[in-house]
This record gives structure tokens, sequence and C-alpha cells, in this order.
């Protein structure tokens, strides 16, 4: 005679079940509470003669909503270029160029740092935002790698204060090299 399985004996195996589905939720489309946000870099050229230009392409996605601070380190061998920030968004199926500039633009030692603070109302309908920047090639660097991190922006801290370019916290989440050739 064949035996089965009573509700008695696969009751425990179902409150397990259950208690795993429910913690699994629908999700809130991304980042968890602790993380800042996904951040990926690009560059347009790998190599640039002295006086040229490189492009930056920063993307964020899945922003903390508290807001981030995106952070970039490249070695003072090459230069911001001033006024060349904006934010490249999607919103209502058009793409948007919204005007920004760095928060903080500071040199130590051999690199130089930026620092944008950004808020979800900066990103597009999608989530997204790409920030676009260019630095120009200003003399002679075997490892240009400009290196991105970004950190929640912490709202009982004034932003003045937030960022330091003697103490900058950088962390690579992404990098990309570049070289500039002096001719």
């Amino acid at each position: 005679m064949r035996s089965y399985p009573t509700i008695f004996t696969i009751w425990p195996y179902l409150i397990l079940l259950c208690a795993g589905l429910i913690g699994c939720g629908g999700g809130g489309g991304g980042s968890s509470p602790d993380s800042a946000g996904s951040i990926g870099l690009s560059l347009s050229r790998s190599r640039i003669d002295s006086g040229e230009v490189v492009t930056v392409v920063v993307t964020i996605s899945q922003l903390n909503s508290l807001g981030g601070i995106v952070k970039l380190r490249f070695p003072t061998g090459l230069q911001y270029v001033s006024g060349t920030s904006f934010l490249r968004v999607s919103r209502s199926g058009e793409t948007v160029l919204l005007d920004t500039g760095p928060a903080r633009n500071r040199t130590r030692d051999e690199s130089v740092f930026l620092a944008y603070f950004v808020d979800e109302e900066d990103l597009g309908d999608d989530g997204r935002a790409q920030l676009e920047l260019l630095l120009k090639g200003n003399g002679e660097v075997e490892d240009g790698t400009v290196v991105v991190d970004i950190d929640i922006n912490d709202p009982d801290i004034d932003d003045d204060s937030e960022f330091r370019a003697r103490d900058p916290e950088i962390t690579a989440e992404a990098s990309a090299a570049s070289e500039v050739v002096d001719d």
C-alpha cells in the first residue's frame, strides 16, 4: 500500500514557502536603501594629443532617494573644460539637456577631483541620466585613468563640507583610460 504525505507532514514546508514568497515582494526597481545608485563610465577616445578634448560620459541609474554625489578623479594632465557639463535625460519621449556644473573642482597632488550633486528630480522619466563633460589634454599623460564613484548625499551633512579634495573618499566603481601625447 502506498503512503501519501498528509497535510501535517507538509505543513511546515508550506509555511516556509509562503514566508519566502511574501518576503520577496515586488521590488522597487533598483538599489537597496544602502546603495547610492548604479554608475558607468566611458570616454569618447582612448588617445588624444595635447590640446585636444575627450568626452566623458557617466551613466547614472537606480539613484538613492536621498540623491547622490558623483565624484570623478583624473590626472592633472587632463583639465576640465569649464562650462561643458550637462545631464542628458529622456522626458516625455524627448531628449533634454540640463545645464549643470561641478559643485567642486579641486586639485590635490597629481589629481583633479570633480563632484556633482544629483537628485532624483535630475533624472529622466526612465530613472536614468547621462552626465557628459569635456576634458582637455594639457600635457603628456601615459596613464590618464578617469575614475568615477557615487555616494549617497547625506542630508545631515552640509553639501559644502560633504566633499573635500584632501579626503575625497573615492572608491573606483568604474574607470576608463586615456593617454595624452605631447606632439
